[in-house]
């Protein structure tokens, strides 16, 4: 399933959903214990967007863990979901709805500029020793970009890191239309 999403031969179904919703009802929480704290920080406002829910539950699920491995022992990863209603995708002035930003961010120890230019490579991990290289970044880039968005990674040593996913809001979910639901996502 994973090569296919890559290879866009995968069937989106995309719906009207509110990403709060989709987010919160992962209970991402039970993934952390000890040392490491999971936070959330929502918009007041909904979030609405149009995607395929079960693929962007994909994305999440692999932000999040991609964030909890870069802590180590102890730190804290945070998920925002934010609606910007005046702002596109691409930073210009909206034309419709505005964008939705989902960011996970992780207070681990970050990274340089040539790790970095390879993230998105598939089978590219930042574990020298990791037995468990994947598609994960790879994937989620290509399920953000087949929902009209994009993913973009921020990060500097010392810093943590940030993963943005934007994308494009949608007119307000109604509950006939889904209300708590699913999501996906895409690159710059």
């Amino acid at each position: 399933m994973r090569l296919l999403s890559i290879s866009g031969c995968r069937t989106c179904e995309p719906q009207l959903i509110d990403l709060r919703d989709l987010v919160a009802g992962m209970e991402l929480g039970h993934l952390f214990s000890g040392d490491v704290a999971f936070c959330t920080d929502f918009a007041a406002e909904a979030c609405p967007v149009r995607v395929d829910p079960a693929r962007l539950q994909e994305v999440v699920l692999a932000l999040v863990l991609n964030a909890r491995e870069a802590l180590g022992a102890r730190g804290t990863v945070l998920v925002r979901i934010d609606h910007l209603p005046g702002e596109a995708i691409d930073g210009s002035p909206a034309e419709g709805e505005g964008r939705v930003d989902l960011d996970v961010s992780d207070s681990g120890r970050g990274m340089d500029r040539a790790t970095l230019s390879k993230v998105f490579q598939p089978f590219f991990s930042t574990h020298a020793s990791s037995n468990e290289r994947g598609l994960g970044l790879s994937v989620a880039c290509g399920t953000v970009r087949q929902s009209g968005g994009t993913i973009k990674v921020f990060s500097a040593l010392g810093s943590g890191t940030t993963v943005r996913v934007s994308l494009p809001a949608s007119a307000s979910v109604s509950v006939s239309e889904g209300g708590r639901g699913w999501a996906a996502l895409r690159d710059a």
